[in-house]
């Protein structure tokens, strides 16, 4: 039976403030979705959707392969809004989706997407996520920065720790804000497992152009906030990837 429209416009409303918006962020999020998951099972989903908005699955071709910051880019070109706006629209319309839709369906939609796209979504063996300005003031606060910097700072170690964690980064965006990834993302780009902490704090110091004792504070503020918005087993899985050498930039602040 299909989902009614106002049992999935009302509660995007609700979270977005107006219609006009609300019908953005749904078209957007759908016609981003279809792209993502392919003309097949974009038209699986269409009969589980109310005609009001079904039309915005209906794609041509075959799944493409974007990440979750993709996606959110893709809806922020629609919206012509915010890549921040962007996430909070589409994890709102993912929200709506896993509250209107029968268990079967949405886990058969949920499957089709990797594991990094679990901040976008509500529900789920992988769902979860932080949201960015949360995590980027939780080190701000712990790091004496203002939120720029504080932004700026994260994305540097983060790049940098998946150079040094390689493939397991990719465990860490189930967990991290979605505008985050693409600095997971680059750090995989240039893989070098046998970076040493001394060599991750003057990567560090290069490329912010803080001096060392601030950086090993600012450093360690981004792993306590990892720490914080992960699981205990994940967390574990990250220590693994690092010696003992790197304890001092694993204390809080």
């Amino acid at each position: 039976m299909a989902v009614q429209y106002e049992e999935l416009i009302r509660p995007v409303r609700q979270s977005l403030g107006d219609d006009e918006t609300a019908l953005r962020a749904v078209r957007a999020t759908l016609e981003t979705l279809a792209e993502r998951i392919g003309k097949d099972e974009a038209l699986h989903l269409v009969p589980a959707l109310p005609p009001e908005v079904a039309p915005w699955l209906f794609t041509a071709g075959p799944a493409q392969r974007f990440d979750s910051a993709g996606f959110v880019s893709r809806v922020a070109h629609r919206e012509d809004a915010p890549v921040e706006a962007a996430q909070r629209h589409a994890a709102v319309v993912m929200t709506a989706l896993g509250q209107a839709l029968d268990d079967e369906t949405y886990r058969h939609l949920t499957a089709r997407l990797p594991r990094t796209f679990a901040p976008l979504l509500p529900k789920g063996e992988f769902a979860g996520g932080v949201p960015a300005d949360s995590f980027v003031r939780r080190v701000a606060d712990r790091a004496g920065l203002d939120p720029a910097e504080a932004q700026r700072v994260a994305e540097v170690v983060l790049e940098i720790l998946a150079r040094r964690i390689g493939g397991e980064a990719e465990d860490l965006m189930t967990f991290l804000p979605v505008q985050l990834h693409p600095a997971l993302r680059r750090g995989q780009e240039t893989p070098d497992p046998d970076l040493a902490p001394e060599e991750f704090v003057v990567e560090v110091i290069r490329r912010t152009g803080f001096p060392q004792d601030r950086v090993i504070r600012y450093i360690r503020a981004v792993l306590s906030t990892v720490r914080d918005v992960v699981d205990d087993e994940e967390f574990f899985d990250v220590q693994v990837q690092l010696p003992g050498r790197y304890r001092e930039l694993l204390r809080e602040p």
